[in-house]
């Protein structure tokens, strides 16, 4: 490629030792994060926010955005864009 080109291949800086280094800390300082807030048990079933551990309440669907999403496309399939609604319980909730 470097013949066809006529260009030659320079080694990024984000290859470099230094680089190399600071990425290795900067990987453990989010597995200390992470144990050290013991985040991922498998007791808990709940969603919850990995920065603030605020724990969502029952009525949070997020987790299942897909079949929610699913559902809505079942519904709306075959209509046009102006008959369409978005009931309540066709949405995710916070």
């Amino acid at each position: 490629m470097q013949e066809l080109t006529g260009r030659l291949y320079e080694a990024s800086k984000e290859c470099g030792k230094s680089r190399q280094s600071r990425d290795g800390k900067d990987i453990q300082r989010m597995i200390n994060y992470l144990t050290d807030r013991n985040l991922f048990t498998t007791e808990e079933k709940s969603l919850r926010s990995i920065s603030s551990r605020v724990v969502a309440g029952d009525k949070v669907n997020a987790d299942k955005g897909r079949a929610v999403g699913e559902r809505i496309i079942k519904v709306w399939k075959g209509r046009t864009f102006k008959n369409i609604n978005f009931p309540e319980n066709h949405r995710l909730k916070q």
